[in-house]
């Protein structure tokens, strides 16, 4: 079975305000046209949000509903296929170009980390959609081979303690036990390892330290990458928090 490759996203800044916002990418195409009403039907029965990204030829947004995201690939020749993608399945939808008729499936997804690796406490997307459901604050992702993401910590620490804001730890799970037990005795907090749609989706190991802002259960589409200082990151944190996620 085929995995949906996550790419590096581009923010539209489209609203479904109207029909053509569903489709970022070529939406003015002649050819994306056909089945208009077939794939509206679809879509709104997803219940996608008003945040779409477009990248090589794959429009794709989350949606309404916690732990999925819609991809829409109109750009193929004998079909228009949408996909609404989950933690641990693929439901898709086909419409043939040809006389607009729909068929479904359902797919099962392997997940990448089957087992918890070196004590790490670990958070799917029920789990962590608990963790930041009634809360402000942020995640805050670390990588040892990265120096700059472990002399970050203090600085996020005062940053989201002068607030009262919350932090969690992630790191990567391929972490060895001896880097483990330095990032322990370095942050004296829990660390999480997390494997997420709506995490993965953010691409949160593109850089270290990468920054999450999360408020009362809606993760930001925006991810914060870089040493800063905590002057920085509280600044940083005060123009998060009148954003709209």
């Amino acid at each position: 079975m085929k995995f949906i490759i996550l790419y590096v996203f581009i923010l539209s800044g489209n609203t479904l305000s109207s029909d053509k916002n569903y489709f970022p990418c070529g939406q003015d195409r002649k050819e994306n046209k056909k089945c208009h009403n077939q794939k509206m039907k679809i879509l709104r029965l997803l219940a996608p949000k008003h945040k779409w990204f477009c990248e090589q030829g794959i429009s794709m947004g989350p949606s309404l509903n916690w732990g999925h995201w819609i991809f829409i690939k109109d750009n193929l020749e004998e079909a228009i296929i949408i996909e609404d993608v989950s933690d641990f399945k693929i439901l898709q939808y086909t419409i043939s170009t040809q006389n607009c008729h729909v068929k479904s499936r359902t797919m099962a997804k392997i997940k990448k980390i089957e087992k918890i690796q070196n004590n790490l406490s670990f958070l799917d997307s029920q789990s962590l959609k608990q963790k930041i459901e009634n809360s402000e604050g942020v995640i805050y992702v670390i990588s040892p081979q990265m120096p700059l993401s472990l002399e970050g910590i203090k600085n996020i620490q005062d940053a989201t303690t002068s607030k009262k804001f919350s932090l969690l730890f992630a790191v990567d799970p391929n972490i060895n036990s001896g880097q483990l037990n330095h990032l322990k005795e370095k942050i004296r907090a829990e660390i999480f390892t997390i494997d997420a749609l709506e995490f993965n989706m953010r691409l949160p190991y593109t850089h270290f330290p990468a920054l999450i802002y999360f408020r009362s259960g809606v993760l930001s589409l925006q991810v914060k990458y870089g040493y800063e200082t905590s002057n920085d990151y509280r600044l940083w944190l005060d123009r998060m928090g009148t954003s709209i996620l």
